[in-house]
Parts: structure tokens; C-alpha cells; sequence
């Protein structure tokens, strides 16, 4: 069952990050996104409350009927990006 979610902002060309914190069973965090002009795809990072980064790895949409767990290996809970619909669905 998703605890919350998150709508993706629609961002301009003149925009290249997006940020947001949310609480995991882990305490909390902040989720930055960057955009790659040279990938031309968005990365995110992952900091913790002091600050140390857990993850930073290019943002893959999940389809509608299966979940590509974006905080896989930093922690217990779950983030799947939506991309139909611009969506994070978090699970604590």
C-alpha cells in the first residue's frame, strides 16, 4: 500500500532540478533531481539527515504494472516512479 505520493513538477528548459524530502523507515531524506544535458535523461541523488549521499543513479519510470524500486539497497522502504502520469509513489 502506497503511504504517499508525488507529483513530478513539469519543469521548462530553463529548470533543471527538482527536490523533495520525504520520511523512510530509515529516517529522513532528501531526493534531488538533476537534469543531464549530455545524457539528456534526469538523474537523483539521495542524501541522508547529515547530509551523506546513499545513492545517485539515473531515474528509470516504472510501467504501470510492474515496480522499479528507485531506494533498492539504501532502504527498507519503496520509491516507484510512475513516468505515465509523472508520479513517485512512496511506501515507508
Amino acid at each position: 500500500m502506497v503511504d504517499h505520493y508525488i507529483k513530478f513538477p513539469d519543469i521548462n528548459d530553463t529548470e533543471n532540478t527538482f527536490q523533495f524530502q520525504t520520511s523512510v523507515a530509515e529516517g529522513l531524506i532528501t531526493v534531488t533531481f538533476l537534469w543531464n544535458m549530455s545524457d539528456e535523461r534526469w538523474y537523483f541523488k539521495v542524501l541522508n539527515s547529515k547530509s551523506g549521499v546513499l545513492a545517485y543513479r539515473p531515474l528509470i519510470g516504472s510501467p504501470m504494472l510492474s515496480d522499479i524500486n528507485l531506494f533498492r539497497n539504501i532502504s527498507t522502504s519503496k520509491c516507484i516512479y510512475r513516468e505515465k502520469n509523472k508520479t513517485f509513489e512512496i511506501t515507508v
